[in-house]
């Protein structure tokens, strides 16, 4: 699996669509993701930056070199059920520094982050605004 093809997995694996992930990795239009993945451009530090943001459980090893899995799960020791993404469940022994975790309690807690993460900086961008409305009513 190559780079693009891996960073690809990544956006399959969050169920993003193009202009989604586009957008989360900083392009402003979808078209630079498509040339991107057809080659025309390589992958950047402020596009792995932004995926690493998203979750902090990616691994950028594995998205650069291939090593290890998508997602890791660091300070972790014990043994718990998850489930993939074909809904199987299965049993992981936490015993290093890193697990790897591949399911999809997984996914909706990191997307549940990112939303309250986004909910927290508009909310803030909200009362800024009104702020500014209150100065400018004086």
């Amino acid at each position: 699996m190559t780079e693009r093809e891996r960073v690809e997995e990544v956006r399959l694996f969050f169920r993003f669509k193009k202009k989604e992930f586009a957008e989360l990795l900083g392009h402003a239009y979808p078209q630079n993701y498509s040339n991107y993945l057809n080659g025309k451009s390589n992958l950047s530090i402020k596009m792995l930056k932004s995926i690493k943001e998203y979750n902090s459980n990616i691994s950028t090893d594995w998205i650069l070199y291939g090593q290890g899995q998508m997602l890791i799960k660091s300070n972790t020791n014990n043994i718990q059920s998850i489930t993939n993404k074909e809904g199987t469940i299965n049993q992981v022994s936490n015993t290093g520094n890193n697990t790897s975790v591949s399911n999809t309690s997984e996914v909706l807690k990191v997307k549940l982050e990112h939303l309250i993460r986004e909910n927290e900086h508009l909310r803030q961008s909200l009362e800024d605004k009104e702020e500014i409305i209150r100065l400018l009513k004086r």
